[in-house]
């Protein structure tokens, strides 16, 4: 339990981020609900089909991890309110299944990348470019995911965190953080690094490309690089986290208000997601504004 001197800031740190998660999971489901009118009521081309029904994986991810997330957010303002303890065996299955839901919301960026390579690089695939196929990819990359992280659930790096009354890998913890960082950020930044090479490279070499596909190629890697720019924003916001890591390391000593801090960014990082990802995806930006005009 915090501190008296660190339970006011405590609680409006996690008061703050609790206001944000609402306000991201209000706007992500807006946005949902979008695209799924779109696709529903209006006859699209297979490779923009394909394109939002991506998106959709994307929010919906963002979504999941969101709710996973407001349930931490939640226990820790009526554990600071009330002194309730939520140290259950649940509470350690829902630590793990929110690492599992934050490394499926970094793949499915993957996918957005991995649909634009096999578009620019290797058209004669169809079945590579079927919306089918990546609907499919959805509970494939789930249980990847699960499997994944399982060892942090088996070797019981998952502890309940009394000053913050939820349940997740301790910060001293090295060996887990630094499984979870691999895991979730390692293997994502990777492929999306690989997949923007294979294209720069391929673009460059194909130089009697009609100007038609020369265009959508170009659309294609912008997309991709606002995809990396999503991605790179998103670790960028970890960084307090990162500086109250090295302070730890340095004294010994962990802040007791270092996940408060982390929940912060972290929902900061989800508001800034929900409306980045409009504006990176031109389909999108098309769709919302239809919505809005409509309005």
């Amino acid at each position: 339990m915090l501190g008296e001197e660190h339970q006011f800031i405590g609680f409006l740190l996690t008061s703050l981020s609790i206001g944000e998660i609402i306000f991201a999971c209000l706007l992500t489901s807006i946005v949902l609900v979008l695209i799924m009118f779109h696709l529903s009521y209006n006859r699209i081309e297979q490779d923009d089909r394909v394109i939002l029904i991506l998106s959709i994986n994307i929010y919906l991810s963002c979504l999941i991890y969101m709710l996973l997330f407001f349930i931490f957010l939640l226990r820790s303002a009526l554990g600071d309110i009330y002194h309730i303890e939520f140290d259950t065996m649940g509470c350690v299955f829902i630590g793990y299944i929110y690492a599992v839901s934050l490394c499926v919301l970094y793949l499915s960026f993957t996918n957005q990348a991995f649909f634009r390579l096999c578009r620019i690089v290797y058209p004669q695939y169809k079945c590579l470019q079927n919306s089918n196929l990546y609907i499919l990819i959805v509970p494939i990359e789930a249980i990847f995911a699960s499997i994944l992280l399982l060892p942090i659930y088996i070797w019981n790096d998952i502890i309940y965190l009394r000053n913050d009354h939820f349940c997740f890998v301790p910060i001293s913890n090295v060996r887990g953080y630094l499984w979870i960082f691999l895991s979730v950020y390692g293997i994502p930044v990777i492929s999306l690094s690989l997949i923007y090479v294979r294209i720069t490279i391929y673009i460059r070499q194909q130089s009697n490309q009609p100007i038609r596909i020369k265009r959508r190629q170009k659309r294609d890697l912008n997309a991709i690089r606002g995809i990396f720019i999503l991605v790179g924003f998103l670790l960028f916001l970890g960084i307090p986290t990162l500086i109250l890591m090295i302070i730890m390391f340095i004294t010994g000593d962990e802040h007791p208000l270092t996940f408060r801090v982390t929940c912060l960014s972290i929902g900061t990082s989800m508001v800034g997601l929900s409306v980045a990802m409009i504006t990176s995806i031109p389909q999108l930006k098309v769709i919302i504004w239809k919505g809005s005009q409509s309005t």
